[in-house]
């Protein structure tokens, strides 16, 4: 799980700014996280799901929805509670935190998933 971890956190920072789509839906105004988005950028989610096993469908959906599940399982990642736990919380950073403080959230929810009780 850390290793899962670890390529997301090197990702986000790398990248630096939120992967982003227009809404094709009716109602929908502005942009919204996507998995796979413009440019080539890609979510904390998103990064791990390979150009293989991702589908559009999966827009919009968040990491605990099956498809997306099946999506990482078809990309070598794992499929237990605590992955999609640590998914949802990194989604999270991606889609609510600016990138300017996604930094001091990765290493925050990394000390509180990996380094309690050393």
């Amino acid at each position: 799980m850390k290793e899962v971890f670890d390529r997301v956190k090197t990702h986000l920072l790398a990248q630096g700014e939120r992967s982003q789509q227009q809404p094709n839906g009716f109602g929908f105004q502005g942009v919204v996280c996507a998995y796979h988005g413009a440019n080539g950028l890609k979510c904390a989610v998103g990064c791990l799901i390979t150009e293989e096993a991702y589908s559009k469908l999966l827009e919009g959906d968040p990491v605990e929805v099956d498809l997306v599940r099946a999506a990482l399982v078809a990309s070598g990642i794992v499929d237990d509670f605590d992955t999609i736990d640590m998914l949802r919380r990194l989604q999270r950073i991606h889609d609510c935190f600016p990138p300017t403080a996604w930094e001091g959230a990765l290493d925050d929810l990394e000390t509180k998933l990996f380094k309690q009780g050393e």
